[in-house]
């Protein structure tokens, strides 16, 4: 029976994962001044879902429910807003970058718009993946 604990438990793994493939994405772009866009970010969150998803399967050994799948999906993305706001402030810091004056520069309508349709999509891609990664590994486990 899933609890709050079964919750932040994988959305906690996620975290950790994003956490370090942000950090590990971000030093290798850095290091040899690449350009790749949202795909470091898109590849982080696939590499998080799919070492949370690893873990629940190996653990819980059984399918995700559907309300404990969402329950694990929106803390997620709240672990990855908060590490990405972290990491922003952490590089703004040691780069002496101004984000306020940056944040400044844009319609706070459009950046509510930007982020409300973000957060969807991510959430959907999390809640999607995670128990579609989940039954897939099951069923690798019983081959």
């Amino acid at each position: 029976m899933p609890t709050s604990n079964t919750t932040l438990r994988y959305a906690l793994y996620f975290a950790l994962t994003y956490a370090i493939i942000v950090v590990i994405i971000n030093l290798v772009i850095n290091f040899l001044q690449l350009d790749i866009g949202n795909a470091g970010n898109i590849g982080a969150l696939m590499g998080a879902i799919a070492f949370s998803a690893n873990k629940f399967a190996m653990i819980e050994k059984r399918p995700v429910e559907r309300k404990e799948n969402f329950k694990i999906s929106i803390t997620s993305l709240t672990f990855a807003y908060l590490i990405s706001i972290g990491l922003a402030v952490i590089v703004s810091v040691v780069q002496d970058i101004d984000l306020m004056a940056i944040i400044q520069h844009f319609s706070p309508i459009i950046m509510a718009a930007a982020l409300a349709i973000i957060s969807v999509i991510y959430l959907a891609v999390i809640y999607f993946t995670f128990g579609w990664f989940v039954k897939i590994m099951l069923k690798n486990k019983k081959s």
